[in-house]
């Protein structure tokens, strides 16, 4: 069964993710993984803004199915993001797991 996760990344992203997907090794963090949430909220985007000098409005919240043996829950709440909202996987996400159509933010 695949669960329902939201991913934030800047829209430039986007031709390279529906070609290859969303792969852990392009992760300019800490960790080698892709991030995932059950919450597309603002929060996440404000994060994801903030942690890569983006801006806000150059952001894209994509809906990702993912199984959810291959993610781990990260408690992230000291940048705003409640408790279990915040996932990460090891593993490389294909581009038929993603849907395209943009979620607001």
């Amino acid at each position: 069964m695949l669960d329902i996760f939201y991913h934030v990344t800047h829209r430039r992203n986007l031709a390279s993710i529906q070609k290859k997907g969303l792969l852990a090794a392009k992760a300019t963090g800490k960790r080698a993984c892709v991030w995932l949430s059950i919450d597309p909220s603002s929060a996440l985007a404000d994060h994801v803004a903030h942690s890569h000098g983006w801006r806000k409005d150059c952001l894209v919240v994509l809906t990702v199915l993912a199984p959810r043996e291959h993610v781990a829950c990260q408690h992230l709440q000291s940048v705003g993001l409640h408790r279990d909202t915040a996932f990460y996987s090891r593993r490389d996400i294909a581009a038929t797991h993603i849907q395209f159509e943009e979620v607001s933010l």
